[in-house]
């Protein structure tokens, strides 16, 4: 699918949801609800956020709620991608998200998903204002900025 219809898509279900103008945070889960299966569950195991998985035809996503909360809206929101796109079952792991800088390889579909996530929660306009609000460069923005801007 061109980036053009991803992008078509993603405000289409934005408005299905009222959403188009606000900050998505932690209604992530009820939206992901709405769509699909949830399974919310703690496991120790911080380097596992959660996974989207294909049954017999039936999927449903699994967050880690032994993770800290902003990890599982962002978690929420980058399996919400995988539904909706690319119908993949893939784990996020917390080496998913770390910055270019530690040198970790991620797969395509993982950075298109994890992209999806920072922009679905919070649109364009509202991510710039606040950029502006706490000082943030765009060109320097990495995962610990965008939880800064996640309520």
């Amino acid at each position: 699918m061109c980036c053009a219809n991803k992008m078509a898509r993603r405000f289409k279900k934005l408005n299905e949801y009222s959403k188009l103008n606000d900050v998505i945070g932690g209604q992530i889960f009820s939206i992901l609800e709405l769509e699909n299966n949830v399974l919310y569950y703690p496991i120790e195991d911080e380097e596992v956020w959660g996974f989207c998985e294909k049954i017999k035809g039936k999927s449903f996503v699994w967050i880690n709620t032994a993770i800290p909360y902003d990890k599982q809206v962002f978690a929420a929101a980058h399996e919400l991608y995988h539904l909706w796109f690319d119908n993949e079952g893939e784990v996020i792991l917390k080496t998913n998200v770390e910055e270019i800088d530690n040198h970790v390889k991620i797969a395509e579909d993982e950075l298109k998903a994890n992209r999806f996530a920072a922009e679905f929660l919070i649109n364009e306009e509202l991510l710039l204002q606040e950029m502006r609000t706490y000082n943030i460069d765009k060109n320097k923005i990495d995962i610990k900025e965008i939880f800064i801007l996640s309520p």
